[in-house]
């Protein structure tokens, strides 16, 4: 187990959150939410680790 996910699953027991969401659900959930409120894709690519943002752009704008 990756330290984030060991983390996010102490997380979640401490917050009595029974529901299985994954720590690549928060990932999708946060590029998401930050593109559609107008983040560039510059920055959002970069803090996702992505070397090119038109990974970024593809992965999330697909349609």
């Amino acid at each position: 187990m990756l330290p984030v996910d060991r983390l996010w699953c102490n997380a979640k027991k401490a917050a009595s959150i029974s529901r299985r969401i994954a720590t690549h659900w928060l990932r999708r959930l946060f590029a998401s939410a930050g593109l559609s409120k107008g983040v560039p894709v510059t920055d959002m690519a970069e803090w996702l680790g992505h070397h090119d943002p038109r990974i970024t752009q593809w992965r999330w704008w697909r349609g």
